[in-house]
């Protein structure tokens, strides 16, 4: 017959009081030659009580035919109470304190533990001591599931000890109870707290250290380290109670919380460390980084999911299986992530997969040892994370020390470069201007030396062409100068919903140039087509974009609205000074035409100046034109104010600034330019698709209509789509 039918009837049988018997109990002795620590599941027998209605007065009669050995039965229900017996005989010559306790395995989850000491049908003992019981409401020890008890050598009659075991959250109760003596097992527990102790320390330092660096770096991969080892530190505290002893003595049931925090979004840190301590935009492709950022956001539903169920239910036993199951999900894909790591043969990679590796084997085979009833296998576990920190912090000290020489070499190369171009440029100089000296004096004294002046010119003309390789070497460097003063697309990437930049210069340095910048919630993108191209254009950039800067820095310290139109005419007064642009009847034609936006990223309100290029803004399909003023950035005849276009940016809106030199590009069937109405038909056409695939096709149709004409400007197109607004 099931237990649960058993247990109806005798309860019937009880309340009616028509039979009372005893019972026959397995006896443990316990003598001098006892060890000093033995389970005693195999002396134990179990009484499922299915509705929670016996009192120890009316287990204390019940027949042994009734019961189980513990150590032969395993079906338990997590919703009934149970009742363990434990009868032991002393034949010992001394008295001897002894501690009962149980197992870790089973200590975990114990909610509601009494236990009665009986002698003789009288108690004379009684403990209260389960993990959900407040400290304040401890009977008889201030531990939880363990208690001391002082056996007496003159003690005759055997001892009867009842234990009433309750769980709440949905666990499986356990009666895998251990005798020792207290002495015994605190050097036990201490020899294993060291360690622990050790670990935990070992991990806050990390963490101390970790953010120390990212308040000194702003790098975000620290950030998220420390968070990550953080969640380590945080389920460590509450897998070996120090929280529930500590800080929560009077609110047990806030433990959970703490292991559902730690393990539910400590692979959230994980991930987010992996992002920015590999780069994984720039060494994977870019759809990786979404799919990391959409398993972050499935794991952070989970653990909402996880912390409203608990709240709700109080049912821990499921949130473990959700827990289990999102550890065996963040483990596979991060295997799937290290598989597509390992193709790009970065060196960082090989950090980051070690200490991933070292993780994975201490933390599965210790928590497997461990629920094997295996004695401190947990500190399998931590020599796995120990590992895993030491690993990754040796990964975060190369990646340092590698960003540190790169910056070294490239600031050494610059000022090479620098002082090699002066020395050339005096070499140079003093050569030719001693070479010429010599060989007009030469010619005038003695014509019949004009042979060998032939030969000296033709040595002359050589050094000149090595000079001209010495000067196109430094223009070279001078496009990689330029190309770092230009803004990097990292800075596109994290301020723009999507864009694109079809950036083509004609020679080797350009005379356009494109810019971004945020002042507080204000977002100003130009694109700008400096006066001539090569060389003297690039130039004109680089004043160009100095006194951008200089003007952004100048309203970062103000809270002054800022106006597109307001802008271009600060820029225009700044290098209209630097050109010594004076005299307005006959300065220089030196300047820049350029199309600046200007968003409040909060508003969505954008001011829109050109210098007479246009935005174009498609939506819903259509094409509108902003067409830009008819004036340079620089001296003009008929200088004004710039003026201000004023627009709301709605979702989805595509904007596009650009340079002349696609539109004025010669080619096609006829040789013709390209023009403005058919740049704006094809931006209609491409417009639905994504930035990235809208640059190849411009790329495409630009090449196919130059075919085999020279280009005959630098070219320079941004379409961008602005990120949702700001609450």
């Amino acid at each position: 017959m099931h237990p649960k039918y058993i247990s109806i009837i005798l309860w019937l049988i009880l309340n009616l009081g028509i039979v009372s018997v005893g019972f026959t109990q397995k006896l443990y002795i316990l003598d001098n030659n006892s060890p000093e620590s033995i389970s005693l599941r195999p002396y134990i027998q179990v009484l499922p009580d299915t509705h929670a209605v016996y009192t120890i007065a009316q287990v204390k009669i019940h027949d042994s035919a009734l019961k189980y050995d513990a150590s032969n039965f395993d079906n338990f229900n997590h919703n009934y109470v149970y009742w363990g017996f434990l009868t032991i005989q002393t034949e010992l010559d001394y008295d001897k304190l002894v501690q009962f306790y149980w197992h870790h395995v089973g200590a975990l989850r114990l909610d509601y533990l009494e236990a009665w000491v009986i002698e003789s049908d009288s108690i004379i003992g009684y403990y209260n001591f389960g993990n959900l019981t407040p400290e304040s409401q401890l009977i008889g020890t201030q531990k939880r599931c363990k208690f001391n008890y002082l056996i007496r050598s003159e003690q005759n009659e055997p001892l009867l000890f009842v234990f009433r075991i309750k769980n709440e959250m949905g666990f499986k109760p356990s009666f895998d109870i251990h005798l020792t003596t207290p002495q015994f097992q605190t050097d036990k527990e201490w020899r294993s707290m060291a360690v622990h102790i050790f670990y935990e320390g070992l991990l806050w330092i990390m963490i101390v250290y970790n953010l120390i660096i990212f308040l000194g770096y702003w790098d975000k991969a620290y950030l998220y380290y420390s968070l990550y080892i953080a969640c380590s530190a945080i389920y460590s505290l509450f897998f070996f109670r120090i929280l529930l002893n500590s800080i929560l003595t009077e609110y047990p049931f806030v433990n959970p919380y703490f292991w559902i925090l730690s393990l539910g979004i400590g692979s959230v840190f994980y991930f987010q460390f992996a992002r920015y301590f590999l780069d994984i935009k720039r060494i994977l492709p870019h759809w990786w980084d979404k799919l990391i950022i959409y398993f972050i956001y499935l794991k952070l539903a989970l653990f909402v999911f996880m912390v409203v169920y608990y709240t709700l239910t109080f049912n821990a036993q499921i949130v473990d299986v959700l827990v289990s199951v999102g550890i065996i999900l963040e483990t596979v894909f991060g295997v799937i992530l290290i598989y597509w790591l390992l193709k790009t043969r970065q060196k960082v990679v090989y950090f980051y997969m070690g200490g991933s590796l070292v993780l994975w084997v201490g933390f599965f085979t210790g928590n497997f040892l461990h629920m094997a009833g295996i004695a401190n296998a947990q500190i399998i576990g931590e020599i796995g994370v120990v590992g895993e920190v030491l690993i990754f912090s040796l990964g975060l000290g190369y990646r340092m020390n590698q960003n540190e020489v790169e910056k070294r070499r490239v600031k050494e190369e610059l000022i090479l470069q620098l002082e090699e171009n002066e020395k050339l440029q005096l070499e140079i100089n003093t050569e030719l201007e001693g070479k010429v000296k010599a060989r007009t004096a030469e010619i005038m004294s003695q014509q019949e030396e004009i042979q060998a002046q032939n030969d000296e010119i033709t040595r002359a003309n050589s050094d000149l062409l090595e000079a001209y390789r010495h000067i196109t070497d430094s223009i070279n460097y001078a496009r990689r100068i330029q190309s770092a003063i230009l803004p990097d697309v990292y800075d596109f990437e994290t301020k723009l919903e999507e864009f694109f930049i079809f950036y083509l210069p004609r020679d080797v340095v350009s005379g356009d140039f494109y810019w971004i910048k945020t002042i507080d919630n204000y977002l100003l993108i130009l694109v700008a087509d400096c006066t001539g191209h090569g060389v003297p254009g690039a130039f004109l950039s680089l004043l160009g974009i100095s006194f951008l800067n200089e003007i952004a820095t100048s309203y970062g310290n103000t809270t002054t609205h800022i106006q597109a139109n307001v802008v271009f005419d600060e820029l225009r007064a700044k290098l209209k000074h630097a050109l010594h642009q004076y005299n307005t009847e006959i300065g220089s034609k030196d300047g820049m035409d350029a199309a600046l936006c200007v968003v409040n990223t909060k508003t969505m309100k954008m001011s829109f100046a050109g210098a007479h290029n246009p935005l174009y803004l498609v939506r819903n399909g259509e094409l509108i034109e902003y067409k830009g003023d008819y004036m340079p950035i620089g001296h003009h005849l008929q200088e004004k104010p710039f003026t201000a276009h004023m627009l709301d940016i709605l979702p989805d809106d595509k904007l596009y600034i650009f340079s002349d030199g696609f539109i004025d590009q010669f080619g096609g069937p006829k040789d013709y330019k390209y023009k403005s109405k058919q740049f704006k038909e094809f931006l209609l056409g491409i417009h639905k698709l994504p930035m990235h695939t809208q640059q190849i096709m411009l790329e495409q149709e630009f090449m196919n209509w130059k075919g085999a004409h020279k280009q005959l400007d630098d070219l320079l197109i941004l379409g961008f789509m602005l990120p949702k607004q700001v609450e």
